[in-house]
């Protein structure tokens, strides 16, 4: 199993104090170390998504507020997994690149999707196992194109 699919069986069953005290605290380092660090990937790992967002089981690309926040959900877990379980601030550029993909209002719609979207993979079982489906393919994509950095985890 992978890092970043058990920080997200881990949001999924998120109970806050015993999640944090009993699996977070000690994890931190682990989970908080993205497995991306190049934001100009960010437009090619759209195109990627974008291919890929029917065979993940989304409904289809005219839902754009549910894809948008399941991409950002799942960029988010890449180049910045701490934010998604302990409320660190993105990486510095994350917020802007990801906005400049969409035609929104403000950059703060992007922080705000990804509440949502992590909501929503908190409550939604539909979202829950197509996120954790187009991440596990994200994942193969990444290692095969040879994009993916290396992490304490693949050194040990």
């Amino acid at each position: 199993m992978t890092i970043m699919n058990e920080l997200y069986y881990q949001l999924r069953d998120w109970d806050a104090t015993s999640i944090k005290k009993t699996v977070v605290v000690p994890n931190e380092y682990k989970w908080g170390k993205p497995t991306l660090t190049d934001l100009s990937l960010i437009p090619k790992l759209y195109k990627w998504f974008c291919e890929n967002h029917k065979s993940g089981g989304f409904k289809n690309k005219a839902d754009e507020t549910s894809h948008r926040q399941a991409f950002i959900l799942i960029i988010v877990s890449e180049y910045s997994p701490a934010t998604l379980f302990d409320n660190k601030r993105m990486k510095k550029g994350l917020r802007m690149e990801i906005f400049n993909l969409f035609s929104l209002a403000a950059p703060c719609s992007i922080s705000n999707d990804l509440k949502d979207a992590i909501d929503q993979f908190s409550l939604r079982k539909e979202f829950y196992e197509k996120a954790l489906l187009l991440i596990k393919e994200l994942d193969k994509y990444l290692t095969l194109e040879g994009l993916k950095e290396k992490t304490n985890t693949e050194e040990q």
